[in-house]
């Protein structure tokens, strides 16, 4: 009886002492999930810089990934492999160089500032293609009080903005608004009024998930656009978690976060297969502007790791085709995605990785870049373009957009292209023949 009674006592002394490991064990699993599924601004840039030591071997290859790297305050003066200078523009050069403690006002034995900030007569600089760049080059200028026209420079830049508030893009927009806000403290109403516009384009542009796309048209929110589009708004002293900058509950941080990946990278759109270049080192870049600007407890409300839904394939199919200087590269078939645009198209069919877009231009597909040299006394320079065949015919329409922009529908063939040009810019290359 005696023995029964111990037997008893013991059994229920361990039933109560596994009920305690059990409810222990419970709390330290709700604490971990609690913790997994709410991050803050701060941690979603501490997986992103691991990303580029683990996963990337702290061998960086752009310019922007050094910038973005020194904005998160990563310590860069050893174990770090740079880019390839000689291989940057001169744009890329002088912000990389400086980030990475070399002196781009004496690099071998050339001032680099200096050649940055000689001015054409319209203002624009005269080593520096395109307008996005252009910005990017007044932002870098100022940062290193470099001596230019000032004047001229706000005079080309508000020149390229269209009577929406628009600069090219959404995503020239953003670094538009951040170029021009250098200027903020000047009384020049035009810039005032400028940055005012550009701000109330992206009001207009923002999706209903807090993030954007190339365009006001566009319907998916990219990494790219969404962080460029963040650090405008950032320079133009927005408040990014007002009320007014939210949508259905989510803000552009919300948006941006859901595209991070598993390994702390970033992917350009939810459906890619995985995170990309391009769109790590810009949403790394505007993150860590965000922590400096007192955002880094904010906790996003949807998790980095898993994000939304990726939409579903829409009925038919969209067919890609990618002719590069020597031959074809790929001709495949995706299946359409509602709200797609021809870039969106060719990330689909051929992958994240083998696709480098910057500003909404494409850089490389598969690795062929475009290229200049000289053939007869005549100086060429290569692009990648596409067109648009519908209905066995070329779609002229499409010539009118970026292949960011032109919203592609089933059953379109989406070609895209090397094309060469002269230095007027006369093209000196055929369409592709047509299968």
């Amino acid at each position: 009886m005696m023995l029964n009674q111990k037997v008893k006592t013991g059994f229920l002394f361990l039933l109560i002492c596994f009920a305690f490991a059990s409810f222990i064990l419970f709390m330290e699993t709700e604490v971990q999930a609690s913790k997994s599924e709410t991050l803050t601004v701060s941690q979603v840039v501490d997986e992103t810089v691991s990303y580029y030591v683990y996963e990337k071997n702290k061998a960086l290859t752009d310019w922007e990934e050094v910038v973005a790297l020194k904005e998160a305050e990563v310590d860069l003066s050893s174990g770090w492999d740079f880019p390839d200078w000689e291989k940057e523009s001169l744009l890329g050069k002088v912000l990389g160089l400086g980030v990475a403690g070399l002196d781009p006002q004496n690099y071998n034995g050339e001032n680099l500032v200096f050649k940055l900030s000689e001015q054409k007569s319209d203002g624009s600089f005269v080593h520096v293609e395109g307008p996005l760049q252009n910005a990017l080059a007044v932002m870098l200028l100022e940062q290193m009080k470099a001596d230019y026209d000032h004047d001229k420079a706000v005079e080309y830049l508000l020149s390229i903005q269209e009577n929406s508030g628009k600069f090219e893009s959404v995503d020239a927009t953003g670094i538009f608004i951040k170029a021009l806000s250098c200027y903020s403290g000047d009384s020049d109403e035009g810039v005032q009024s400028g940055i005012a516009k550009a701000v109330s384009f992206l009001k207009n542009a923002q999706l209903e998930n807090g993030g954007f796309g190339t365009d006001e048209a566009s319907k998916k929110h990219n990494a790219n656009s969404t962080a460029y589009a963040l650090l405008g708004l950032l320079a133009a002293g927005e408040d990014i978690t007002d009320p007014g900058w939210q949508k259905n509950g989510y803000t552009i941080i919300d948006a941006l976060c859901s595209l991070q990946r598993a390994d702390g990278s970033f992917a350009y759109l939810l459906e890619s297969s995985g995170g990309d270049d391009l769109s790590t080192r810009q949403a790394l870049w505007s993150l860590a502007v965000l922590v400096q600007q007192g955002y880094g407890e904010y906790e996003v409300k949807i998790s980095p790791q898993n994000g939304e839904e990726p939409p579903l394939p829409a009925d038919g199919s969209v067919t890609v085709r990618v002719e590069g200087a020597n031959g074809n590269l790929l001709n495949k078939a995706v299946d359409y995605i509602e709200g797609a645009s021809a870039l969106d198209m060719l990330i689909s069919a051929a992958g994240s990785e083998q696709v480098s877009v910057e500003g909404g231009f494409i850089n490389a597909i598969f690795g062929e870049t475009g290229k200049s040299w000289e053939c007869d006394g005549e100086q060429l320079t290569t692009y990648w373009l596409y067109y648009v065949i519908r209905e066995d015919e070329i779609e002229e329409d499409a010539f009118n957009y970026g292949a960011d922009s032109y919203l592609v529908k089933p059953g379109d063939e989406i070609v895209f292209y090397i094309t060469a040009f002269d230095s007027n810019y006369e093209s000196k290359t055929f369409f592709p023949k047509l299968p």
